[in-house]
């Protein structure tokens, strides 16, 4: 719903991950550590007893599962450039904070298109979509889980917006991404969905 899909908050990432193997998993077990999509790969591989290729992004948690040696991640990274429309942040969360960069100049919060039009979109538009998105947020998720509080600018944070802020610009040049240069244009598939989706009923973009 609104703040959820097509966003870097926590309920746009947050994704539940069921693993069950009787008689090598112990069950019953809740797990809260940091994960991501690409720690699949490697952990398939571990379990397989296969090497994992230097070229494959993300770490096993296969020691977490097993429950032998593993040693967290302190963040993760996660992104977002497309869904209904180009929407490019970025962001990076530990345990504690949440740190997001934004690009553009955009509504305060993007609605996908079958979130716009329906009843909790029809109510959200006047605080979503009158307000311009600050260019960075910060959240300090242990006093503020529900994301409402944007820290940044608050001096007794600036340590850490700074970090972390530095720890997203430095993904950003290792992974190559195309907004180090600028807004890249859709795909022609992109392109004719937006031209169709169903939003805005008239309604421009701040």
């Amino acid at each position: 719903m609104p703040r959820a899909k097509g966003t870097c908050y926590d309920p746009g990432i947050h994704t539940t991950l069921i693993v069950r193997w009787p008689g090598q998993f112990a069950g019953g077990r809740v797990q809260s550590e940091l994960l991501t999509n690409c720690d699949m790969l490697p952990t398939l591989l571990d379990l397989a007893g296969a090497e994992v290729p230097p070229q494959v992004e993300g770490r096993s948690f296969l020691g977490l599962l097993d429950e032998d040696d593993y040693e967290p991640r302190k963040d993760i990274f996660c992104e977002m450039t497309w869904h209904d429309q180009y929407n490019p942040m970025r962001a990076v969360r530990t345990n504690r904070y949440k740190y997001i960069r934004n690009f553009g100049r955009r509504p305060l919060v993007y609605m996908p298109a079958d979130i716009y039009v329906g009843p909790a979109g029809e109510e959200m538009i006047e605080d979503f979509y009158n307000e311009v998105r600050p260019e960075e947020e910060l959240y300090d998720l242990q006093r503020d889980p529900l994301e409402q509080t944007n820290v940044f600018d608050d001096p007794d944070y600036r340590d850490v917006a700074w970090r972390l802020r530095a720890r997203v610009y430095n993904w950003m040049v290792e992974t190559n991404d195309p907004l180090l240069y600028g807004d890249y244009p859709p795909t022609k598939a992109q392109r004719e969905r937006n031209e169709e989706r169903p939003m805005d009923n008239g309604r421009p973009h701040v």
